[in-house]
């Protein structure tokens, strides 16, 4: 009898150890992540200079990471190109072009991330985190910092909004793209 209870003791320890062990490995593996998110958290914020852990958890859930911020700059493009139901060649060459003159190469990570929002439109809360990125930006540039940096990113804008052409190639924007235009300059005001 005492062999039989000292087996059902020994399994009942494997099976406690076993449990724990689990415990364990999940602990350490949330613990990871946490680590990983607060170290991204911090490159983010080194990298765009905002402080607001909020700010920069909404950039992170976006996808976006340090080494992808300057694709966060050509959201803009990507909303003009998409806001018609699809992306047109010369739009897709025209945001590319922008990439390549803001000194995107194409092995970095932020030419990887643009092109698959090309492919696949991004969900809306892409655009709106860029919003929030924009309005962060304005707070610390003065007013006439800002006006350039509005000016800048509409004239890329309009550029692509323009490549697909109207008629004869004429350039025209669509009523779509220019409710675009207009949240893209709204997102600058102070």
């Amino acid at each position: 009898m005492k062999l039989s209870k000292n087996m059902f003791s020994e399994r009942e320890r494997g099976l406690e150890n076993e449990f724990f062990h689990r415990a364990d490995q999940q602990l350490i593996e949330r613990l990871k992540e946490k680590a990983q998110t607060e170290k991204g958290r911090a490159k983010l914020a080194d990298v765009t200079g905002f402080s607001d852990p909020a700010l920069l958890d909404e950039l992170l859930k976006a996808g976006i990471r340090a080494e992808c911020v300057v694709a966060l700059t050509l959201v803009p493009l990507v909303q003009i190109a998409w806001a018609d139901p699809i992306i047109d060649a010369r739009e897709r060459e025209a945001v590319l072009k922008a990439a390549h003159d803001a000194g995107v190469e194409e092995s970095s990570a932020s030419y990887d991330l643009l092109t698959q929002w090309l492919q696949h439109k991004p969900d809306e809360s892409l655009f709106e985190t860029w919003k929030h990125y924009a309005a962060a930006i304005a707070e610390r540039l003065g007013p006439e910092q800002t006006e350039r940096l509005k000016g800048d990113v509409l004239k890329r804008t309009l550029t692509v909004a323009e490549s697909a052409g109207g008629i004869l190639g004429i350039g025209t924007v669509s009523a779509a793209e220019e409710a675009v235009l207009k949240e893209i300059e709204h997102a600058f005001q102070q």
